[in-house]
């Protein structure tokens, strides 16, 4: 699926540059990384690309070993982490909500 220059060549840089990855990439795993970063099931691929659905699936594990081995074995850990502004905005809402609560108890 991937050539060996994919597998034994890494970015220069700490951070990932995607247009390099994609250059790097087949045709079946661009289209898996798009999918699943537009948040689609990958079913929509299966008529698409002519594979079956675990076909893509093993096309998909593969491209996470490869990212895996181009940042880490943390990476896959890291972008699945919710942004800690997220978090200060989820405290912040739960906050307001328990003191309407209790304004709207007195």
């Amino acid at each position: 699926m991937f050539p060996e220059s994919v597998l034994t060549t890494k970015p220069n840089c700490s951070k990932m540059v995607w247009d390099w990855v994609s250059e790097q990439l087949d045709e079946v795993a661009r289209a898996i990384l798009c999918c699943l970063a537009s948040g689609e099931n990958l079913m929509v691929l299966v008529p698409r690309l002519g594979r079956s659905r675990s076909a893509l699936q093993h096309h998909k594990e593969r491209l996470a070993r490869l990212i895996e081995h181009w940042l880490g074995t943390d990476i896959l850990c890291q972008v699945q982490e919710r942004p800690g502004w997220l978090n200060t905005i989820h405290a912040t809402r739960q906050r307001m909500a328990c003191r309407w609560e209790r304004q709207a108890t007195r």
